[in-house]
């Protein structure tokens, strides 16, 4: 698990490490990331489950007065595969099918505290 916020990162479990073009991944089963001052947050890269081939989200904004834009974005080539919005004082969960890749859950303009979670478990 990775916790992040703002542009710190704290990793907590050790990683596989792939490299690309331009630099090192490190990558990670699971990975959580709080909102700060900024607003926004970032995980660290999940890459897809092997057998099945997805990755689960969560994002928490339960007791935040405003929505949390969110989209899981493949890491490899910039895609988003998935976005969306939780509205006020809720949360989201789903499971993302038919991944191949490594991924990153992205919070933007979120109340501070709002969470995002993604794993490959």
């Amino acid at each position: 698990m990775i916790l992040t916020s703002g542009l710190a990162r704290f990793p907590v479990a050790s990683a596989e490490t792939r490299a690309t073009s331009s630099e090192a991944i490190k990558l990670f089963a699971s990975s959580t990331c709080f909102v700060g001052s900024s607003g926004n947050c970032t995980t660290a890269a999940v890459t897809a489950n092997a057998g099945g081939h997805f990755v689960d989200i969560g994002i928490n904004n339960r007791l935040r007065p405003s929505p949390c834009t969110w989209r899981v974005r493949d890491v490899n080539n910039g895609v988003v595969v998935r976005s969306g919005t939780v509205g006020t004082s809720s949360s989201h969960a789903e499971r993302i099918g038919g991944l191949f890749s490594v991924y990153q859950l992205e919070l933007r303009g979120c109340s501070v505290s709002a969470r995002g979670d993604i794993d490959n478990t």
